[in-house]
């Protein structure tokens, strides 16, 4: 895939991924392409430089991205390293590297809980339950839950974080 810069009759810019350099020509012809802010469908490619994409660079986007905010654990309610949840506004370009970063934070978010946290499997609902009830003893916990569950516990006032999943990388 490949990335490209586009802009619209009304010099709206935004970028999209294609297949092939041509694609985006056929696509902009056949009326397929429209600007996500204007609707327009008189898209062009605009001139861009390669993007070259290494593990330095994805790992410096990362680190700019992620920024400490309070993510209550349930043992001691110390803040966990969260990604920003605001995202660049006006600048596409700057979207597609913050969608990049953040999905490299949530993978990290997600190693940690993993390593450092207890997997109580499908048993989460009823240990969270017991652990904010005060009939177990404080321990952070992941595992798995139902929707029912998880609307159940935040009716509670259980405090719970849902880690998405996310697909593979290729």
């Amino acid at each position: 895939m490949k990335k490209f810069a586009l802009i619209c009759e009304n010099s709206h810019e935004f970028e999209g991924w294609f297949a092939r350099a041509d694609a985006v020509k056929e696509q902009a012809a056949k009326g397929l392409i429209d600007c996500p802010y204007c609707g327009s469908l008189e898209v062009k490619k605009q001139l861009s430089a390669p993007n070259l994409s290494t593990p330095k660079t994805k790992a410096r986007i990362a680190q700019k991205a992620v920024q400490t905010a309070p993510v209550a654990g349930i043992e001691d309610k110390k803040p966990v390293s969260a990604p920003a949840a605001v995202m660049p506004a006006g600048n596409p370009a700057g979207a597609a590297a913050y969608h990049t970063a953040l999905r490299m934070a949530v993978q990290q978010l997600r190693k940690t809980v993993e390593s450092q946290f207890t997997n109580v499997g499908d048993k989460f609902a009823e240990e969270a339950r017991k652990i904010h009830n005060g009939e177990a003893e404080e321990n952070n916990i992941y595992g798995t839950c139902t929707r029912q569950e998880t609307e159940e516990l935040l009716e509670e006032g259980v405090e719970i974080m849902p880690l998405p999943d996310l697909p593979p990388e290729h």
